[in-house]
């Protein structure tokens, strides 16, 4: 999970900041009820600044059926898993920055307002934070975070396709 190097490894990210000349890390995803208080925000915005990031972009969990499917089958605890899919009650499909895609969403004000507190918390910490344009295009101003650079025009394989379907 994105969570856990930040969380438990601050200077494992030292390290890979001190040999590089740009880095930017994506928190994705956030976890509706389970990774999105202010807490855990704070905790990782703590960890990610002693690193010396200052910027970073952030998305909440989206569904596909194959999202759906991996989490029903290998999510064991019965009332997380549920937790977790009923924060989807009242989503909708969505139209992302992908070829011929879209996702099940978390309704829009349940996206809003992690994101809110990211921010805020983020902000205390001199981190500027980005909200993924590519998952999210009807919160974010942008038309892309571009965390993990620009997106491909190339063609994608059979295999790749699938995952998006």
């Amino acid at each position: 999970m994105a969570w856990a190097l930040p969380l438990t490894h601050p200077g494992a990210l030292h390290a890979i900041f001190d040999q590089i000349t740009a880095c930017a890390l994506q928190l994705d995803p956030i976890l509706p009820g389970m990774t999105d208080d202010e807490t855990s925000l704070r905790n990782v915005c703590s960890s990610l600044a002693e690193a010396g990031m200052t910027t970073t972009a952030a998305s909440t969990l989206f569904l596909r059926p194959a999202i759906t499917g991996s989490l029903r089958k290998n999510l064991c605890d019965a009332s997380v898993r549920t937790r977790l899919f009923d924060a989807f009650a009242g989503g909708s499909r969505l139209a992302i920055h992908a070829k011929s895609s879209s996702i099940t969403a978390l309704p829009h004000e349940a996206r809003q307002a992690p994101f809110e507190r990211l921010q805020s918390v983020a902000a205390e910490f001199g981190i500027t934070v980005r909200i993924c344009a590519c998952k999210n295009p009807d919160i974010s101003s942008r038309s892309a975070c571009h965390i993990a650079g620009r997106l491909s025009t190339a063609t994608e394989s059979p295999a790749q396709a699938r995952l998006f379907k």
